[in-house]
């Protein structure tokens, strides 16, 4: 399955924690084989702006011009059924967020807000309707209190996970073999 992402084409040149991305046709600071000659198709090219060449990770990133070799980008999350996540909205935290992805980057399901089993919580549609929580299963930050939005999950082993920026990543970026 293609990652997330991997069709993005805009010209977001910095990380989440504010980074300066490193252009794709430079060997320095950090040495790398994502190349435009390898994956010009990808939208690399002799700049450097956020990409998800290989299509294996679930965000865009980019290798940095500081001492972190690569780090995250924050980029509308685009995909058919959920629709693009707002610029405004990110800077929001996500609490504005009013699309229908009801799955975790890992392949969860979300737990219903209106449900309390597996996992008990107060976040209630009584309390948090103009958040947008109601009788669905669709990711929310309601409280706003943390940077991202997420879920119960219906799993008794996952509590709660974050869904539309989550670094639910074991593997990282890394020097190309393909």
């Amino acid at each position: 399955s293609s990652g997330i992402n991997a069709e993005y084409g805009g010209s977001q040149s910095t990380t989440r924690s504010g980074l300066t991305c490193q252009k794709w046709t430079q060997q320095s600071p950090h040495k790398h084989g994502y190349t435009p000659e390898k994956y010009a198709e990808k939208g690399l090219g002799d700049h450097n702006y956020c990409r998800n060449p290989a299509e294996k990770y679930h965000e865009t990133w980019c290798y940095t011009t500081s001492d972190k070799r690569w780090d995250w980008c924050d980029v509308p999350t685009c995909e058919e059924e959920v629709g693009c996540w707002e610029k405004a909205d990110r800077d929001n935290k996500g609490s504005g967020y009013q699309g229908s992805r009801s799955t975790t980057k890992s392949g969860l399901y979300c737990q219903k807000w209106t449900q309390q089993s597996p996992h008990k919580h107060g976040y209630t549609p009584e309390k948090y309707a103009e958040k947008g929580l109601g009788d669905h299963n669709y990711c929310r930050n309601p409280a706003e209190k943390y940077h991202e939005t997420w879920c119960y999950t219906t799993s008794d082993k996952v509590v709660a996970t974050t869904l539309m920026t989550a670094q639910l990543h074991a593997a990282s970026p890394r020097t190309s073999r393909t």
